[in-house]
């Protein structure tokens, strides 16, 4: 960095420090700022002081510093996001951190600001292998709807609704053939022919609702959500499992219901959303299945489906289907509201989207006790949570051939010798007592967390294929040195002590793609730890005392 845009960065600190004292409240011990830039500016920022009677005060947003804070965003802002922090003691000394790729976790419960650890991302979009991507193509790459009968089937859907209504619905006039195909061009994924063949007849419902209550989307705000940033998930699904939530146990995407249709991710190129909840939730048409399912399909994904997409019907044609049936049988609400009619489908094939949500529910065992039976069991399980379990007998886990993860919370022991049959990806142990030697050679373990164990060897973990993410905070192990023979490791969670004690037992370290510091340390203690850490390069320090006040 310039001379000159040091010298102008710590004038800004300055200003801020002295500003912030300037309006401190009586008894006030400390003043903190935590911000981050973005390449947008200054996205997000915390202000508080703490006092002398253990209690913290929010600043209010109004007399915030937003004008140091825009400015140094201002110049240090980059691609990447950018930490800003600044403590003031009532001392008159103060020092400020500014660490690119820097964030601080808040746990819940924890005091204003106070955070349970500090992440360092060293090398932006390094990602975890998405499990979707190595799921193989459709065994029958054949789309399953029909054009013909789609636009058939939507006709008598049409004047069913008007039956029941006693009035046509007015839905808008379908774009001209030249612009729906640009726009699909635009889209670079091929419509199904079925789903294209409706864009013929009309451009959407214009939020009526067609779709099981979801508003069918005109074909240009298709593209529009579809290139565009798909808020619904983090960046995509690796950063939403790695950047976003690190090593979070809940991190894991489950197979959708019935398995091998949809592939084990979070966010698709090849998912297209067409209709849109008010929940912030889409059907989809799913141009890439894998195994089982057809190209074509409609799932469900969006803001309630962090956990995984969830399957409907294995084309529109059949979604179609679904509501002309049960128009025809009579399941179905229809009600008024004022001047408003509103025609609900009752379906039990429909209800689906509704039930999704619990459904993959029925995919997670939670048990709590030292008596929890793990008979409950079966092959449609894929979470497994065991809490206050006391010795944990992991056997009846064998029933479940699709069990992605397993977390312990303050359990006394466990083998985990059934597991080595299993394709678990994320092991959480809170355990008293461990040995890890049966998970020696495991193929999918992703990620490791262990909590409460003493005397751990970490030596079986060696040649684990595809261990990205190791948590050792919460464990005392025998070796720390030995997570320098993991070099497919590329996130590493210690506590202080653990990442002072590895700096001195070796220099060599995996290519790690972040780190994580627990605690919430000092700007000053973060400082020496990204020095550890080889990134001294990527923080400013400034340091220096309150001006003197007349």
């Amino acid at each position: 960095m310039p001379n000159s845009q040091h010298t102008e960065i710590a004038a800004t600190v300055q200003r801020m420090a002295d500003g912030l004292a300037a309006k401190a409240p009586k008894d006030w011990r400390r003043a903190v700022v935590r911000a981050f830039a973005t390449e947008y500016g200054q996205e997000f920022h915390r202000v508080w002081y703490a006092l002398a009677n253990g209690r913290d005060r929010l600043v209010d947003t109004a007399a915030a510093p937003w004008t140091e804070l825009s400015e140094l965003a201002d110049r240090v802002r980059t691609s990447t996001p950018v930490a800003i922090e600044l403590v003031v003691h009532a001392s008159g000394e103060f020092e400020a951190l500014i660490a690119a790729g820097l964030s601080r976790r808040v746990g819940e419960g924890r005091r204003v600001g106070e955070a349970t650890s500090v992440q360092c991302v060293l090398t932006p979009g390094v990602l975890p292998e998405r499990r979707g991507d190595e799921q193989p193509g459709p065994t029958n790459p054949t789309q399953a709807g029909d054009p013909a009968e789609a636009v058939q089937l939507f006709h008598e859907y049409l004047r069913l609704r008007a039956e029941i209504l006693g009035r046509a619905d007015d839905l808008p006039a379908p774009l001209a053939p030249e612009v729906r195909q640009r726009l699909e061009q635009d889209l670079g994924v091929a419509l199904p022919e079925d789903l294209r063949a409706l864009y013929a007849l009309a451009n959407g419902d214009d939020n009526l609702g067609l779709l099981v209550g979801h508003p069918w989307s005109a074909l240009q705000d298709v593209v529009g959500i579809h290139t565009n940033d798909r808020w619904w998930v983090t960046d995509d699904d690796g950063d939403r499992v790695f950047a976003a939530t690190g090593l979070q146990p809940d991190s894991v995407v489950c197979d959708a219901d019935p398995p091998h249709r949809v592939r084990r991710s979070l966010d698709r190129p090849g998912w297209v959303p067409f209709a849109i909840s008010t929940g912030g939730d889409f059907l989809a048409v799913d141009m890439d299945p894998t195994r089982d399912g057809r190209p074509g399909q409609v799932i469900r994904i969006g803001l309630h489906h962090d956990d995984g997409p969830s399957y409907l019907a294995d084309s529109v044609t059949t979604l179609l289907r679904w509501h002309v049936e049960a128009l025809r049988r009579g399941d179905y609400e229809h009600y008024e509201d004022g001047d408003n009619q509103y025609l609900e489908v009752t379906s039990a094939d429909l209800a689906r989207w509704a039930d999704s949500r619990r459904d993959r529910q029925y995919h997670q065992v939670r048990l709590t006790g030292p008596d929890a039976s793990l008979a409950r069991l079966d092959p449609v399980t894929q979470v497994l949570t065991v809490t206050d379990g006391g010795a944990v007998d992991l056997d009846p886990v064998r029933r479940a051939p699709n069990l992605w993860q397993v977390r312990l919370v303050d359990c006394a022991s466990t083998d985990l010798t059934p597991l080595r049959e299993l394709p678990v990806e994320v092991l959480d142990l809170g355990v008293r007592t461990v040995d890890l030697a049966p998970l020696a050679g495991h193929p999918t373990l992703r990620v490791l967390v262990l909590r409460g164990a003493s005397g751990v060897d970490l030596a079986p973990l060696r040649g684990l294929p595809s261990l990205f993410g190791l948590d050792l905070s919460g464990a005392d192990v025998h070796d720390i040195a030995a997570v320098a023979d993991l070099p497919g490791l590329r996130q590493l969670t210690l506590r202080p002590d653990q990442w002072r004690e590895l700096s001195a037992r070796t220099d060599r370290l995996p290519a790690l793609a972040a780190a994580d510091l627990t605690g919430d340390p000092s700007p000053q203690e973060i400082v020496a730890w990204l020095t550890r850490l080889g990134a001294a390069d990527r923080v400013q320090h400034h340091v220096g005392r309150l001006t003197p006040r007349d």
